[in-house]
């Protein structure tokens, strides 16, 4: 996961962690 969430920035990866 943090492979993919690496590019993210802060916000997305928030988002992203939310929607998991």
């Amino acid at each position: 996961m943090s492979q993919k969430t690496k590019g993210m920035t802060p916000c997305e990866y928030r988002e992203h962690a939310l929607a998991v």
